[in-house]
This record gives C-alpha cells, structure tokens and sequence, in this order.
C-alpha cells in the first residue's frame, strides 16, 4: 500500500520524494502556512513514509499555487 501511494505520488508529479531532507524551507516560506493542519515540509514527510492518512490533510486545499515553497526548496521537490 505504502509504495504504490509513493508510485502514484511520483508518476503524477514526476518528483523524487524521497529528495527532501525535511529542512523546512517551503514551510518557512508558505504565505498559507498559518492557516494549514500540516505544513508543507510535514505533508511530505508523510508521503515518504507511505501513510495513507495524508490525503486526510486539508493542508493541500489551502494552498494558493503561489510556488514559493517550490522558488525555495534547494532539492526541487515541487511540494506545491
């Protein structure tokens, strides 16, 4: 289950999850960050980790695609 999510996570969005090293740099920077449930950095901890509860998070509904957190990310992990 958990590496069929991660499978889905990359074919759709063509990024390495597994890149991100949690340095926190897309939430540090999120104008949105204030107003989610998870912060970005955490959204993607949770997709590494395979758990299935992270399309409970109502985090990717506040995002505003205003690609800050993906200008920012020095892995380019895209979390927007």
């Amino acid at each position: 289950m958990a590496s069929e999510l991660i499978e889905k996570v990359r074919s759709i969005s063509g990024k390495n999850i597994y890149s991100c090293y949690q340095c926190g740099m897309c939430s540090a920077s999120c104008p949105m960050a204030p107003f989610m449930d998870l912060l970005p950095h955490q959204v993607i901890r949770l997709l590494q980790l395979g758990n299935p509860d992270v399309v409970k998070v109502k985090s990717i509904w506040v995002c505003v695609s205003c690609m800050t957190c993906t200008d920012r990310c020095p892995r380019r992990v895209d979390p927007g």
